[in-house]
């Protein structure tokens, strides 16, 4: 007898803010959605951790509460599929139990490390191989770092697992990662796609290539469900468990990055411009290059850890009262106050009131994502400055800062691309839109799907269990190469020059500041103490 159950997808994207998970139709429709704050901890020196128990628990209660929503039975969810930040550290025992708390890819503890191996050459060899640089956020640096600081901890690894691996071992009770985040991760050569030996031999971590997962697609089925994990998960153990994928190639996937032609700009915690190709990159050319999950094609990438997330901190730093009485907001006029029904919609309000002003915001309150760590201020303050000049400043210094990465894309390349997309958080504000399309002096796609990673998730999840195909969803929003956009926002003319010189201003600051938290004791002239003053 023929099964009438109906096949949905489950996909669930985990990154630094949100964890989020959504049931879709085997044609793409999205039915619902549900999103619970991240559960990571900053701590001073630089420290981003996140528990990893707490981490499947958010996991789970997100889905629970999709398939919930959704009104399908748990036995109609056919597979499911994680996606998760990339880099970091998620080290497991032989018991699979965390070997202390996960190391998030905005931490910056090891930051010294890899500039060691900058100075000491290094990561040029490491780069031959992977072609990739080496950041403190990526696993080689955090294990060094960990060799050095807990020996215990470290030689009781038995698993070196992503975000989204360590959501699968819990999911299926299997080990197992995917091309995407191993290459992204700096672990593979990246013209076989293989693991390679030499590349821990150079960083003195050897030991650790026998804790390397085996490597599977992203389009690949790790297996079931465990009766646990069913229970926890609202699902079924007949519902199907997909490798899964790095959540910027979810996001690039679902974003219609398919070639050359389309540059992506992807912003959330963490801000990236990508674009696919069949060619890697001159080499050095560009921060990172990781294996895409459309077969044959390279992901080309430029990212920092600083993006439109940063605007909550501004939020919630600038106005920890609230925007909604104070004596700034309540100066608008009425129906501009009318308008805004939360507070990121006050906040943007706010800044576009303010007054023409020369303040320049660095945006890199986790890092700049380059070599130095610029970190974050408001320069340039003036007595007529006040806190909507500084959120407007917010606003600026982050398009600033995707401009940069777009503008490192552009000098690996040939030819220019015909579009720049823009997906995610900051597709979805008006006001910042408009700053990138300023900014970059050119016309901004903006795409229609709002959560491109569970979109991009789902589509390979789908494919893994052979309800569809990577370009077989006839979903506009998802179709293959042509991503529906929700609208084209052109540059404003009068706008352009005055965004040219706030980036000048704003590239001269960065450069200032490269390296404020290297200064060394270099015989510079001591403070002078106040009985030395002047002063009287």
């Amino acid at each position: 007898m023929t099964s009438t159950l109906a096949h949905y997808i489950v996909s669930v994207d985990s990154g630094g803010t949100y964890i989020k998970a959504g049931v879709f139709t085997p044609s793409g429709e999205r039915l619902s959605l549900a999103r619970l704050p991240s559960v990571t901890v900053a701590r001073p020196g630089g420290h981003v951790e996140l528990d990893l128990d707490a981490l499947w628990g958010a996991c789970a209660t997100a889905v629970r509460l999709a398939v919930e929503q959704a009104g399908v039975a748990p036995e109609e969810i056919d597979v499911i599929g994680f996606a998760g930040q990339g880099k970091g550290l998620y080290a497991v025992d032989a018991a699979g139990q965390p070997v202390g708390p996960a190391i998030t890819s905005a931490d910056s503890r090891a930051d010294a490390i890899a500039s060691r191996w900058r100075r000491e050459g290094v990561t040029a060899r490491v780069r031959a191989i992977t072609g990739q640089g080496v950041f403190g956020s990526q696993p080689t640096a955090l294990l060094a770092w960990l060799k050095s600081a807990d020996p215990a901890a470290y030689s009781s690894i038995r698993w070196l697992l992503t975000m989204k691996d360590y959501l699968v071992l819990r999911a299926t009770g299997r080990a197992v990662s995917d091309a995407s985040n191993m290459s992204g991760n700096g672990l593979l050569r990246l013209d076989t796609l293989s693991y390679d030996p030499r590349i821990l031999a150079e960083l003195g971590i050897e030991e650790a290539q026998a804790w390397l997962p085996p490597m599977l697609t992203g389009t690949d089925l790790v297996g079931t469900l465990t009766q646990e994990a069913a229970a926890a998960l609202g699902c079924s153990t007949s519902t199907r468990v997909a490798s899964g994928l790095f959540d910027v190639n979810a996001a690039a996937l679902a974003a219609g990055c398919t070639d050359e032609s389309t540059l992506c700009v992807i912003t959330g915690t963490a801000g990236v411009g990508v674009y696919a190709s069949a060619e890697l990159p001159p080499p050095g050319s560009v921060a990172l290059t990781s294996a895409y999950c459309l077969p044959g094609l390279y992901l080309v990438e430029e990212g920092s850890n600083s993006s439109v997330g940063v605007l909550e901190w501004v939020r919630s730093t600038l106005f920890p009262e609230g925007l909604e009485y104070t004596v700034e907001f309540r100066s608008l006029p009425l129906d501009v106050r009318t308008r805004c029904t939360n507070e990121y919609e006050r906040l943007e309000a706010l800044a576009q009131s303010s007054h023409e002003s020369e303040v320049v915001f660095l945006p890199y309150l986790a890092g700049d994502g380059g070599t130095g760590r610029a970190a974050g201020c408001w320069i340039g303050l003036t007595t007529t400055d006040g806190r909507a000049e500084l959120a407007r400043a917010a606003y600026e210094g982050v398009a600033f800062a995707h401009r940069r990465l777009v503008d490192r894309l552009l000098s690996a390349r040939r030819t220019p691309p015909d579009r720049i997309r823009l997906a995610g958080g900051g597709a979805r504000s008006p006001l910042w839109s408009q700053m990138l399309a300023d900014c970059l002096a050119s016309p901004v796609e903006v795409s229609a799907e709002e959560e491109l990673g569970l979109a991009g998730t789902a589509l390979a999840a789908a494919t893994a269990a052979d309800l569809t195909t990577l370009d077989g969803w006839d979903r506009p929003t998802l179709s293959h190469g042509d991503t529906d956009v929700g609208r084209t926002v052109s540059p404003s003319p009068e706008r352009i020059t005055h965004m040219a010189l706030g980036y000048r201003r704003f590239c001269r600051a960065v450069a200032a500041l490269e390296s404020w938290d290297s200064v060394e004791d270099d015989g510079a002239t001591a403070p002078v103490t106040p009985e030395k003053s002047e002063i009287r």
